[in-house]
């Protein structure tokens, strides 16, 4: 890795550290090593150790004081919740409630399925490592599903995985890591115990539209979300809906109306809802189609007209549709929030931002939301011979398609910043792995360990409005000589 920072600077010194990373999943668009090896495939291509290919000794625990141990950066400030809940400012900064003048960062990392399920000594000792890797929030994801392991209902929690969850939620929180998860992700939930005749179980996706609609669906949530967050945790003496350290939660993940047409359109009262809408803002058949005109067939009318086929299509109906799907995520978002509040007595934050595509249907709604990301942070993905530009930094790729971003970690924008994290991400392979093609879309052979990661370089430049003798520190990991 290459780094070149301006040559001049403004008039104040500015002791600047950067930690480099060469690691990820890009797919640069190069030919590999290739070695022939007879059968179907003329000319496969193996992964080898190389010049263009290093190999990665990942060690997981952090030397206590070294220089990668970013616990220094003072992110956390044990124990979780000291200074108050996490509050959203005026400017839209995060704070703590008792210094609010004072705006917070959070930087967290994803934990899924099984991780979340560990034994004591495996908890501490993860809460550790995430600790010294400067993290000082964790999300807490897809955990319904073993939460609710073996139990008679989708609702009800399972004793052994709930005393796991509640140790590794402690440990972090001791360490000064905040909590945030969604309240409907994947949790399994048989139709019948919706109030649905049929066998089986409702698909994700589907539950997660049901239930601004459906009262078997949204009672369902309820009792989910009541029974997690009225459970008192025997390490903290907290109900979860009163921990500070839980700071934020998401209504229902990925849960945007406008990636589930199919769905949302097979569902009757979904059906019913848009009609009902549609009947309140045009109030009869007649006004409908003094304004949709000749979108509005002859035969629709009240309460048969059909939903948009597609929130992109273009037409009244689709920008009816936007509306109404907005106007419905506020109504739901709005009694999920009363909820939490009033009957729970939780003050977490509360966002349905987690989304996925199709983003429309969301803007108007986030008004009733608490919070939304808008972290200060600059770079991007580009192919080995492309610049990414923005107003502080220039990243010009060199030798391998990657991604690379500029953050500041203290409270300053980046051209102010005293401390930035720059990360570079390439592409991680195993050691002879084998493809069919260059192009790697077909696998051929897992290959072993140790990771290759792919060497790579690039050029940045920050414009900075103070410093004028740059200093900084460059650290990475163990990637070979």
């Amino acid at each position: 890795m290459k780094t070149i920072f301006p040559a001049r600077a403004a008039s104040v010194f500015l002791p600047l550290t950067v930690w480099l990373l060469a690691a990820g999943s890009q797919r640069p668009a190069w030919a590999a090593e290739a070695t022939g090896s007879g059968g179907a495939v003329p000319n496969p291509v193996t992964i080898t150790a190389g010049p263009a290919w290093i190999p990665l000794q990942a060690e997981l625990d952090i030397e206590p004081g070294s220089a990668l141990d970013f616990s220094r950066l003072g992110l956390q400030d044990p124990p979780a919740g000291k200074h108050g809940r996490v509050i959203v400012r005026p400017d839209g900064q995060f704070a703590f409630e008792k210094t609010s003048r004072i705006p917070q960062r959070f930087y967290g990392v994803n934990l899924c399925f099984s991780a979340q399920y560990l034994s004591h000594a495996e908890a501490d000792r993860l809460a550790d490592r995430l600790m010294r890797q400067g993290y000082n929030a964790v999300r807490l994801h897809h955990y319904e599903g073993e939460l609710i392991q073996g139990q008679a209902n989708s609702t009800t929690l399972n004793p052994d995985k709930l005393e796991q969850l509640d140790y590794l939620t402690a440990a972090l929180g001791r360490r000064g890591i905040y909590l945030t998860t969604d309240l409907f992700v994947s949790r399994p939930v048989p139709y019948r115990e919706v109030g649905i005749a049929r066998e089986g179980m409702v698909p994700m996706n589907l539950f997660k539209v049901l239930v601004p609609v459906h009262a078997g669906a949204w009672e369902n949530w309820k009792q989910f979300t009541r029974a997690l967050l009225n459970h008192e945790n025997p390490y903290t003496k907290r109900r979860y809906a009163e921990d500070p350290a839980l700071a934020w939660l998401s209504m229902i993940n990925e849960g945007n109306f406008g990636n589930y047409m199919k769905e949302i359109r097979e569902v009757p009262e979904w059906s019913a809802a848009w009609n009902a809408w549609l009947k309140q803002k045009y109030g009869d058949r007649a006004a409908l189609a003094e304004a949709w005109g000749k979108e509005l067939k002859s035969e629709e009318n009240f309460p048969a007209v059909a939903l948009p086929e597609s929130i992109n299509a273009v037409g009244l109906r689709a920008r009816d549709g936007i509306a109404f799907f907005s106007d419905t995520e506020r109504d739901m978002v709005r009694r999920m929030k009363q909820f939490l509040r009033e009957e729970l007595g939780c003050r977490a934050l509360v966002t349905n931002a987690n989304a996925w595509t199709n983003h429309t249907t969301d803007q108007a709604a986030r008004a009733g939301y608490d919070y939304f990301n808008t972290p200060r942070t600059a770079g991007g993905f580009a192919p080995a011979g492309e610049v990414i530009q923005s107003s502080e930094v220039r990243i010009a790729m060199r030798g391998a398609d990657a991604t690379v971003w500029v953050s500041a970690l203290d409270d300053r924008p980046i051209n102010r910043s005293r401390r930035l994290l720059v990360t570079h991400l390439t592409d991680l392979q195993n050691t002879d792995i084998q493809y069919a093609k260059p192009e790697r879309r077909t696998l051929l052979a897992w290959g072993r360990l140790p990771h290759l990661v792919r060497a790579g370089q690039a050029d940045i430049k920050l414009k900075l409005k103070e410093g004028a003798n740059i200093r900084f520190g460059l650290y990475r990991p163990a990637v070979g000589d």
